[in-house]
């Protein structure tokens, strides 16, 4: 049982430590969110919410998080295939762990890593001023 559940904590941390190591993608998935939130919310609002009485740019908030949520879990259970190829899958598939804690390891993995990614977009939205925007985007995109 400690076997498999090492295994599971490494494989996580692999996911992890690939995010961090992938600038590109930390950027996109930060910018491509707060754009529809920042574009799409707020003309959605200042169009249709009035009128409507429903708070849009909440509605599109929460929208942009469960897809950002849902396209990394899917992107890191489809990194199995990736990694098939670059012999790394092959190498975990031969060791003596159950695959179930393979898939269960990339699961986890690439939850936390959703969760580090919506941490981020959530902190980034709730933005109170023009300053402090200033003075985060520019960390972020030097990324």
């Amino acid at each position: 049982m400690q076997r498999q559940l090492n295994a599971i904590v490494a494989i996580a941390a692999r996911d992890i430590t690939k995010l961090f190591r992938d600038r590109i993608r930390l950027v996109f998935s930060f910018v491509f969110p707060l754009i529809f939130i920042g574009i799409l919310g707020q003309s959605l609002q200042a169009n249709v919410g009035g009128s409507l009485g429903f708070n849009l740019l909440a509605f599109t908030f929460i929208g942009v998080l469960a897809q950002s949520l849902f396209q990394s879990t899917a992107s890191g259970i489809i990194s199995l295939v990736s990694d098939r190829e670059s012999d790394f899958a092959q190498e975990i598939f031969v060791s003596p762990i159950s695959r179930y804690t393979i898939v269960f390891g990339k699961i986890l993995g690439e939850s936390l890593v959703s969760f580090i990614l919506i941490i981020g977009i959530i902190i980034m939205a709730n933005l109170s001023s023009q300053q402090s925007a200033q003075q985060v985007f520019p960390f972020v995109l030097s990324l």
